[in-house]
Parts: structure tokens; C-alpha cells; sequence
């Protein structure tokens, strides 16, 4: 039983550690971006995913969230609400996709790729990114910002991500995520861990 809750103490902390280092990565890649003429090639979805696919859907969105969040306040600009919901969506989809066990993995993140498309990207991050710059946008509509500007760079942009994720989908799984065993610890794991070793050792004292 100790065994047992050593176990799942170490998946514990690794998933801490694994999420806060992703969400330190999530920050650093606001200020990185390829400058290619107007387009600008960003890679925020990477540690979102990454943290989705492999620690779930709480890590997937602590990730997108706070990796938005403390990236634009390091910039000195104000939060966009719906930015944020969004990128943490991009980390909470894929974690939710991935916790059905009958699909082979890259299923799994070609439906969270599209899902994230329309939800997050084309949806309520182009929302929020309308919102902050329709002042400056020579009166555009949502409708015209989203057609001329969004459409035709957005997918492209994910899809160099997705190109990305599912180069890296195995390499990280053999010699990063699968030391954590074949699922992160949850609530509930932890919790019957806790009351069968409480179990455990009443019995024993009742035996002295």
C-alpha cells in the first residue's frame, strides 16, 4: 500500500512539475515568433497541447490560461477575456479528447486540431483579437476583420503547430511523460490510496 502511494505521490509532482514548466514555456513563446513580410508565425499552441494530450484536461487549460495571461501582463498590455478562455479551450480540449482510450492518437489530435480551429482560433480568439483592435481597424465589421484578416493566415498557422505536435507527440511520450506510468493520478485515485492505507493501518493497530 505504501508502494501504491508512492506511486502516485511521484505522478503528483510530476504533474506539477510538468505543468508549471510547460506554463513557463507557454510565457516564453509569446516573445518568440517568425516575422516572414506581414505574417507572423507564432507557436503558443504547442505546450497547450502538449500539456492537454499528456497530463489532461486541467493541466491543458491551467497551461493556455496562465501561459496567456502572465505573457500579455509581462508585456505590459490588459488581458483579453475571451484570449484567455480561449487559449485555456486549447489546452482543455485536447485533454478531453485524449481521455478516449479506443482511438489511435493522432485521431485523436487531428479532431482536437479542428476542434480548437473553429472553437478557440477562429471563435473566440478572433472575437477578443477584434475587440482590442477594432479601434484601430478602420471601422472594420467582425465579420470582415475575421474574413480578411483571420481566414487567411490563422489555419495556416495552426497547422505548422499541428506539424510540430505530432512530430514531437511520440519523443515526448517514450522519454518524457511515460515515467508518470499509464495515467496521471486523480482525485479520486488519491483519495482511495489515502483511505485504504488509513484502512491498513487500523487494522494493524487493532492486531497489537
Amino acid at each position: 500500500m505504501k508502494k501504491l502511494s508512492f506511486k502516485l505521490t511521484k505522478r503528483r509532482s510530476l504533474f506539477i512539475a510538468y505543468t508549471a514548466i510547460l506554463i513557463a514555456i507557454s510565457v516564453a513563446l509569446k516573445f518568440c515568433s517568425i516575422l516572414l513580410g506581414s505574417f507572423s508565425i507564432s507557436f503558443t499552441y504547442i505546450p497547450c497541447f502538449i500539456a492537454g494530450m499528456f497530463l489532461g484536461p486541467v493541466s491543458g487549460g491551467l497551461v493556455g490560461l496562465l501561459g496567456d495571461i502572465i505573457g500579455v501582463l509581462a508585456k505590459g498590455a490588459t488581458p483579453s477575456p475571451f484570449i484567455s478562455i480561449s487559449c485555456a479551450l486549447i489546452g482543455i480540449i485536447p485533454g478531453l479528447i485524449f481521455m478516449i482510450k479506443k482511438w489511435h492518437p493522432f485521431i485523436k489530435l487531428a479532431i482536437s486540431l479542428v476542434l480548437v480551429l473553429f472553437i478557440c482560433t477562429m471563435g473566440l480568439s478572433a472575437y477578443g483579437t477584434w475587440l482590442l483592435v477594432a479601434a484601430g481597424a478602420n471601422g472594420k465589421s467582425f465579420a470582415a476583420y475575421w474574413l480578411i484578416d483571420r481566414l487567411p493566415k490563422q489555419p495556416a498557422i495552426l497547422a505548422i503547430n499541428a506539424v510540430i505536435i505530432y512530430l514531437l507527440y511520440y519523443p515526448l511520450k517514450k522519454l518524457i511523460f511515460d515515467r508518470m506510468g499509464n495515467k496521471v493520478a486523480t482525485n479520486a485515485d488519491i483519495a482511495k490510496s489515502e483511505i485504504a492505507e488509513v484502512a491498513t493501518t487500523t487494522n494493524d493497530n487493532i492486531e497489537m
